[in-house]
């Protein structure tokens, strides 16, 4: 087949959320099936495009080819002169849809046919009705629309859809009602988004087109997250290797972190929290969870910041007041290295999110074995199977979940997991999360199954 992808993100150089990481993994997947895949991006001023190997491809347009995926970056005249991928205020929605116009500008003069042109969030929604209601003669065989976070939506300015009747543009819900498919990242998110709470504002459009919307759950790249050969930690593991083996692993590791972090040297459970300090994970949660684990006896580690001044200086206090706690570390500055030692050195992550499309840190836990503390919520209900939950079969079980949204289910969740750690409980649930397969390799062939579907 041949799958074209357009999108605003595209893991490691161009990448704010899971929507990058995310698309590295499905297109190397696709790659792998030996389909034809193609990725456009806007030509951002920041990217290295010399560094990318990029090659002019034709006047406007670079080319390059990583993990054998074919990408080219598309030049929208006037914008993405920022050093940023967005800038957060009302020039995104002008930016985004100048590129996707672009982008099928440059589509349509290739004159070959595209099985799948498959857009990712608002950025580039507006593809879908513009192939359904404006291109003649495109030789486009059906569009699909991922949405990783409904969320955000790429409300807009009529003078920006002049040529369509839309009253009150929302690129996001355009895309939904022109697309063959609208593939959610996790099951139980699809089902989630029908209901008022979690569908913001687009309950009736997604009602509508009900029976083309899917949930397939986003993977992690093994190859990528692998405790076996990550040079970030001091022991590496894996789960070919015996309890025992992975227990003193992550204990060497956790005392690596200690010393890198000034913690304290000592065998109690480690709790650690990597996160964006967004609305969407939790903050408040985040904050109590972690002081109550800390007062139950339990070391604590938050490695994540907030795009919002206010938050971000509430946790930059609360910080300076722990500063001489030696079971606390605030650490403000994304460091990828240190996120994978800490994967490796703790014994829970916690992600108490207020919805999750799908959520990546939780998949990464398990598989460094790091046993998740989290929300029942979109795809975290997914992954994520309780100890004490009886209706879930033994070898399945991987975590601690909580069901309603306030601190109380939350500490009570981190009260029972370290209970089972000071039993010795949680051991099994180490080898059991690190057992079970997230790559790509499964979700791709579902995204295959929907392609195959639209296409007929």
């Amino acid at each position: 087949m041949h799958i074209v992808h357009i999108a605003s993100e595209f893991a490691p150089f161009a990448k704010v959320g899971g929507l990058g990481d995310a698309l590295l993994g499905l297109t190397k997947a696709f790659q792998k099936n030996n389909h034809q895949i193609q990725l456009l991006l806007p030509k951002y001023a920041f990217l290295d495009y010399e560094e990318l190997g990029a090659t002019p491809y034709q006047p406007g347009v670079l080319t390059t080819l990583y993990h054998n995926v074919n990408l080219f970056f598309i030049e929208t005249p006037g914008h993405f002169e920022e050093d940023t991928i967005y800038t957060g205020d009302e020039r995104d929605a002008l930016r985004f849809t100048s590129f996707t116009r672009y982008a099928l500008k440059f589509l349509l003069s290739q004159n070959k046919r595209i099985d799948i042109l498959h857009l990712h969030d608002w950025h580039t929604a507006l593809a879908a009705p513009l192939v359904k209601l404006k291109l003649k003669n495109h030789k486009i065989g059906a569009v699909a629309l991922n949405i990783h976070n409904l969320c955000y939506q790429g409300e807009c300015d009529k003078s920006l859809l002049k040529e369509f009747p839309f009253k009150k543009p929302n690129l996001l819900k355009e895309g939904i009602n022109y697309s063959d498919a609208v593939i959610f990242v996790s099951p139980n998110y699809s089902k989630e988004v029908l209901t008022e709470e979690y569908a913001f504002g687009l309950l009736r459009t997604l009602k509508k087109n009900e029976k083309k919307l899917y949930g397939i759950l986003n993977g992690i790249d093994h190859e990528m997250w692998s405790p076996e050969n990550d040079p970030a930690l001091a022991v590496n593991y894996s789960n070919k290797d015996s309890l025992k083996k992975i227990i003193e692993a992550k204990q060497k590791n956790k005392e690596l972190a200690q010393k890198e972090l000034g913690l304290t040297k000592t065998k109690a459970p480690l709790v650690s929290c990597i996160t964006r300090l967004v609305q969407q994970k939790g903050p408040k949660l985040i904050e109590k969870g972690l002081l109550f684990a800390l007062e139950k006896g339990a070391q604590c580690v938050l490695l994540g910041s907030s795009p919002d001044k206010s938050m971000q200086r509430h946790f930059e206090n609360l910080a300076k007041k722990y500063k001489d706690n030696p079971n606390i570390h605030f650490h403000f500055k994304f460091n990828d290295q240190l996120s994978r030692l800490l994967y490796a050195a703790s014994d829970f992550t916690v992600m108490p999110s207020q919805f999750e499309p799908c959520g990546i840190t939780q998949l990464i836990a398990l598989r460094y074995g790091s046993i998740p503390i989290v929300r029942k919520t979109g795809g975290l209900k997914d992954t994520v199977f309780d100890l004490d939950d009886s209706d879930i079969p033994n070898d399945l079980k991987n975590g601690f979940l909580f069901t309603s949204y306030s601190s109380k289910a939350f500490n009570q969740a981190i009260h029972r997991a370290l209970k089972a750690y000071n039993d010795d409980k949680t051991h099994v649930l180490i080898k059991q999360g690190m057992d079970r397969d997230y790559s790509w390799k499964k979700s791709a062939l579902q995204y295959l199954d929907v392609y195959e579907k639209i296409l007929k």
